[in-house]
């Protein structure tokens, strides 16, 4: 992995997470929004006027997260870029098969249950070092 001057390679790698992990929140956003549509279109009329309500402020839900996400992506890359390099170690995983950056003393409140934690290919955990942030050497994303 290459580093754009001026930066290491963690921070080009934390980058490029986020880069990744917004891509899929998009990807799963464009997809509640099809698959509202598609719902909305197959409504019959005895179904209409009792289920469209819902439709509409599901619709507008999912604005104001398209809204809230960019927000977040924005603030993501603020707090990238004001990282102190030095305080965060980048490294390949024992087996090799992901990147691992770890975060001295810092600790999630609320990591993700096992169960989808052990499935995400990017995953976040608590360690006694710290957090550690895996990512697949090989990312799945179909980007």
């Amino acid at each position: 992995m290459t580093s754009p001057p001026g930066t290491s390679g963690c921070v080009s790698l934390l980058r490029d997470v986020s880069r990744r992990l917004t891509h899929e929140v998009n990807n799963a956003a464009n997809g509640v929004a099809v698959n509202l549509e598609v719902v909305r279109s197959r409504l019959g009329p005895e179904t209409t006027n009792s289920i469209a309500p819902f439709a509409e402020r599901a619709a507008a839900q999912l604005d104001a997260l398209t809204e809230l996400q960019d927000m977040l992506r924005s603030l993501i890359q603020l707090t990238i870029d004001s990282i102190d390099d030095d305080r965060l170690s980048c490294g390949l995983s024992s087996s090799g098969d992901a990147f691992e950056i770890t975060f001295p003393g810092a600790v999630i409140a609320r990591p993700l249950p096992a169960g989808r934690a052990e499935r995400a290919p990017i995953r976040l955990r608590n360690s006694p070092h710290g957090v550690i942030l895996s990512v697949p050497r090989n990312s799945p994303s179909s980007e």
